[in-house]
This record gives structure tokens, C-alpha cells and sequence, in this order.
């Protein structure tokens, strides 16, 4: 899988591009990343790791909460061309 770089968020070329590769279906969150200032732009910079928790949400809608944990090379990764 290719990164993509957006730029300025543009909703239905992000829809289009995911749509490729998977049925959005009503009621999917499709979570592009962080605005500018956070992480890199911050001074120090800061990056995730092992252990942090991230928990986007929507008021009224929900949390999502994923758990950072560091990766481990795989001894056989497949490609993800072509993958659904």
C-alpha cells in the first residue's frame, strides 16, 4: 500500500481513494490524522509510542481507542497490492 498525501482535506477524493480498496458503508469514520501544530510541528517534536493510548472520538457518536504498540518485522509480509 502507497501513502497519499492529501493536502488540504478534500473529502470526496479521500472517499473516492478508499472506496478502491473497501465498501464504506453509512455510519464508517474514515480518520485522516492530526492538524497542523501537533506531533512534528510541535517544538520539541513528539511521536507516539509503545504503550500510548490514542482515543478519537465524536460528541453524541463515540470513542475509538487503539493501543500503540511497537512493530515487530514480520519474517514474511505479504503484499498488499491487490489486497480487500
Amino acid at each position: 500500500m502507497k501513502l497519499i498525501r492529501f493536502g488540504e482535506p478534500n473529502v470526496p477524493t479521500l472517499v473516492s481513494y478508499v472506496s478502491q480498496f473497501m465498501t464504506l458503508l453509512p455510519g464508517d469514520i474514515i480518520s485522516t490524522g492530526t492538524p497542523a501544530g501537533v506531533s512534528v510541528g510541535m517544538k520539541p517534536q513528539q511521536y507516539l509510542n509503545p504503550e500510548d493510548v490514542v482515543e478519537p472520538g465524536i460528541d453524541q457518536l463515540g470513542e475509538s481507542r487503539q493501543n500503540v504498540v511497537a512493530r515487530r518485522p514480520a519474517a514474511f509480509e505479504p503484499s498488499l497490492s491487490g489486497a480487500r
